[in-house]
């Protein structure tokens, strides 16, 4: 069995005054662990996209929804803040994707889509349960 060690305040693994047991390493190699599955999950993915010839995003994403799901995978605080900066991330290039021409020819359109896309979920919320 293992004993208790009293943590250090310069110990970024461990709360001051925390107790833990057989030391540090274990936390560290359950971080690192973590994140090779994640980083072989979006490697795996980005083999699957070039093989099949789809975007590489919708890969990540449907792998990492089959992975949270089914593999078992828990997030962490920084896996949802890396998260947080990939949709930025994604909506950003999304947007430069967008033909301006095309845009300006069909302004009717794609205002139309883009009201009702935002408009419906929005009002779906407030609409009163019966």
């Amino acid at each position: 069995m293992g004993f208790a060690l009293r943590g250090y305040a310069n110990d970024p693994w461990e709360k001051p005054g925390s107790f833990y047991f057989f030391g540090r390493a274990d936390r560290k190699v359950e971080f690192w662990s973590q994140a090779a599955v994640w980083i072989g999950l979006a490697f795996l993915a980005s083999l699957i996209s070039i093989r099949l010839g789809i975007s590489v995003a919708m890969i990540e994403i449907f792998v990492g929804a089959m992975g949270g799901n089914f593999l078992g995978i828990e997030t962490t605080p920084w896996i949802n803040v890396l998260a947080g900066i990939g949709s930025v991330l994604l909506t950003f290039l999304a947007g430069t994707e967008v033909d301006p021409t095309v845009l300006r020819q069909r302004w009717k359109e794609s205002l139309s889509i883009g009201c009702v896309s935002f408009l419906f979920p929005f009002l779906h919320r407030f609409a009163p349960v019966r």
